[in-house]
């Protein structure tokens, strides 16, 4: 009896052995892909920097649009002709319209972006911290 159950051992042992090899290779695999992400730390870092300056740009277009409407608005309110006289009040308007159309979906694009940026980041970050 004692043999059949040093047979079953070795035979488990040797299974537990091909196992931990190939547990060995998977983490060595995983230390070289980790590794490899480690070394796109400065694009990463660049990419940041990158949307920031995006964000301080769309916050300045949008002060700037606030601007140029105040000022459209001082031009009716005081019933003054508008620095463009050939241009009809409609033709403004209309061109009014089109430029508040490209300024919204400018910021829904640079909105949709920074959400799935902010996404991803928290999705990694919570993945990272958790413990393994």
């Amino acid at each position: 009896m004692a043999s059949k159950l040093e047979e079953t051992m070795h035979h488990e042992h040797l299974e537990w052995k091909s196992e931990n090899a190939l547990w060995l290779d998977e983490v060595r695999t995983w230390q070289f892909e980790l590794y490899q992400v480690k070394s796109e730390a400065p694009r990463l870092q660049a990419n940041l920097d990158s949307h920031e300056r995006a964000l301080a740009a769309q916050a300045e277009a949008i002060r700037a649009y606030k601007e140029r409407i105040g000022k459209e608005e001082r031009i009716l309110a005081t019933d003054q002709p508008c620095c463009d006289e050939q241009l009809s009040p409609d033709v403004r308007f209309a061109h009014e319209v089109e430029l508040h159309q490209k300024e919204l979906e400018r910021h829904d694009r640079i909105k949709r972006h920074h959400r799935q940026v902010m996404k991803q980041w928290l999705k990694l970050m919570n993945v990272l911290g958790e413990g393994m």
